[in-house]
């Protein structure tokens, strides 16, 4: 199986599509969008008929994919162009018709409509209309960011790559990683046929592998067979692939069936016999794509496999496609528009219930996020209002795994739902407000109040443990609940604590959970700590860390187990910190985030200080 990212240098220098050279020079850790700016450098330097331009190029552009290039190669090769898409493209035509090789950067693809004449009119048709000893626009790249990223809506979150797969005389390339970006955007522009380069926006930080820091060039028109498999062949390309690999992973592990998984990496020309051998092999096809699903990529892949004698007889069922809604692209619902791994699942298990697929959107929802969740839910199944109330052990198991915390009637005192603290029948308890109540899962709301009274053998050591708990709490948590409960027929207790943190206005929010189980008989404590942080600025970015613990108390009281955790967690946050500072070149310095997550104390402030937008794009853009 090929990996979507090489995160080793080994990795990297291990693909057999690399010249010699290649596989002999060292690596560098790079994004997609660090992998595309190495590829146009590297262009500049090897060939003198290499131009760059575009709207706010010399500045590095609004992704920073052209940073330097100007200060290095000087402002007659990397120019800005006044805001029109189609004199940009039409430039490039005429600099490629004299001979040199112009690359063109459409700011977004959604900006490439302008442009489409001198695309599919004048590109496209140059060579044919002026024969074998005439000029042609073999040298132009053009390139653009295109696909979602979670809230880009109408204009800046289309994929409009199927358009140009009805023009002969085009290349349409989109690469899944840095390794791919490089490679095929250098032979892109060495190409002799007009090319456009489609890079998945949503990409350009969340990908980071090793790069080879050689000059190397990656077939056009050739796809990549990723995983091999037996059962199912899965076709794809960009950012959807990793919703493809992670699908086929739940459902190789779920179904026991094997997944062969291919990447297109070029929609135009693409690579047939690759494919039609998978699928004479699998006898079973899925195509994935996040442009809508009428007339895209997916129809015609579907449609030459079935017209394919030797593939069609080999079919056991219909060439399935997993891809956009025939709509606009939803500013709101713009998640739920793309292929996601449910759906993936639906169309390889077609006897997956609906059920079975809006659980597991309860289930995974990022921390805070829920009520949004239920609301897409809500607007998706609109034709079934009462979908809502068939997920209520979803919505049980969401609320106890993730300590839901909730303000009880006329109290301002958070308390913590769990499945250590439930009584049963929907209610929970706390000890420090001596209080029951019931919690409705689906609005997370507390109601019924009655007093409880913790009796038992472990209510003395409770009641210490709580009592440091509380003051521990309070000096290293900015806000937090916290609670401690006999467990296991009052023979162990659970110590919990939770911090929540949403900030929707500069899109993250963040989650502290922290459990330990305490046994009084052998003195051991076990227990794990987790943060849960996710970004959706530019991109979806969530991080998940889970530290287990092991630990000896010997005295066996409170203070002692709150020692021990206090050691335990600022020993965690410690390491936090070094593991997040070696991210800070990857996805989070793309995104302009400090981390929430710092020695003795969750600074959440310090991430609700940054100002929106300030540095996302680089600089100003009419955009």
């Amino acid at each position: 199986m090929t990996p979507l990212l090489a995160h080793t240098s080994q990795a990297a220098l291990a693909n057999p599509e690399l010249s010699p050279e290649a596989r002999n020079s060292g690596t560098k850790r790079m994004n997609l969008f660090q992998a595309v700016n190495d590829a146009l450098g590297t262009a500049l330097m090897q060939d003198e008929s290499v131009l760059i331009f575009g709207e706010d190029v010399a500045f590095g552009g609004v992704f920073r994919c052209t940073t330097k290039l100007a200060e290095t190669y000087g402002g007659d090769r990397v120019f800005n162009t006044p805001l029109t898409e189609q004199g940009i493209v039409g430039f490039g035509i005429g600099l490629a018709a004299e001979g040199m090789r112009p690359v063109a950067e459409i700011q977004f693809a959604d900006y490439i409509f302008p442009a489409f004449d001198q695309l599919v009119n004048e590109a496209a048709k140059y060579r044919y209309r002026d024969g074998a000893n005439g000029r042609s626009a073999g040298g132009l790249t053009v390139r653009m960011p295109c696909g979602g990223v979670g809230h880009g809506g109408l204009y800046h979150s289309q994929s409009p790559e199927s358009l140009f797969t009805h023009t002969p005389g085009l290349k349409v390339i989109i690469p899944r990683s840095p390794i791919q970006a490089k490679g095929l955007l250098l032979s892109a522009i060495r190409s002799n046929d007009p090319c456009l380069f489609m890079e998945p926006k949503i990409l350009y930080r969340a990908a980071v592998e090793q790069v080879p820091t050689a000059a190397y060039t990656l077939p056009l028109s050739k796809a990549e067979v990723l995983k091999e498999g037996k059962d199912v062949t899965i076709i794809s390309y960009g950012q959807p692939l990793y919703k493809c690999m992670d699908a086929l992973k739940r459902a190789e592990q779920d179904l026991g069936i094997s997944v062969e998984l291919i990447d297109l990496r070029t929609i135009f020309p693409w690579d047939k016999e690759t494919v039609l051998n998978s699928v004479r092999k699998t006898g079973r096809c899925m195509v994935v794509h996040e442009s809508m699903i009428n007339a895209g990529v997916g129809a015609e892949i579907s449609a030459v496999i079935q017209g394919d004698h030797e593939t069609f007889i080999r079919l056991e069922a219909p060439v399935a496609r997993v891809a956009g809604w025939s709509i606009p692209t939803p500013l709101l619902y713009e998640a739920f528009n793309f292929p996601d791994v449910a759906n993936h699942l639906l169309a390889v298990a077609p006897n997956m219930s609906n059920k079975e697929i809006l659980s597991s959107f309860v289930e995974g929802a990022p921390p805070g996020e829920l009520a949004d969740v239920i609301a897409d839910i809500k607007a998706l199944t609109i034709s079934t209002p009462n979908v809502l109330s068939e997920l209520g052990p979803a919505f049980e198991k969401y609320n106890e795994e993730q300590f839901a915390t909730v303000k009880l009637p006329g109290s301002s005192q958070q308390v913590i739902v769990s499945s250590h603290s439930s009584l049963g029948d929907g209610r929970y308890y706390d000890v420090e407000s001596s209080s029951s109540f019931e919690f409705d899962h689906a609005t997370q709301k507390a109601s019924a109040a009655q007093s409880y009274v913790l009796e038992g053998a472990q209510a003395d050591l409770v009641k210490s443990t709580l009592k440091s708990l509380s003051s521990y709490v309070k000096e290293h948590f900015p806000s937090a609940a916290h609670g401690v409960y006999p467990i296991e027929n009052d023979s162990k207790i659970a110590i919990i604590i939770v911090a929540n943190k949403y900030s929707p206005n500069n899109y993250w929010n963040g989650r502290w959970r922290s459990l330990y189980i305490f046994d009084p008989s052998s003195g051991s404590l076990e227990g794990s700590l987790k943060v849960d942080v996710h970004y959706y600025e530019d991109g979806n970015v969530r991080l998940l860390t889970n530290k287990p613990l092991s630990a000896s108390i010997p005295s066996g009281t409170g203070a002692g187990i709150l020692k021990e955790i206090s050691t335990a967690e600022k020993k965690y946050q410690e390491e936090l910190n070094k593991g997040f500072t070696g991210l800070s070149e990857g996805a989070f310095k793309g995104l302009r985030r400090q981390l929430p997550v710092t020695r003795q104390k969750i600074e959440w402030d310090k991430v609700a200080s940054y100002r929106l937008g300030q540095d996302i794009g680089g600089g100003s853009s009419r955009r």
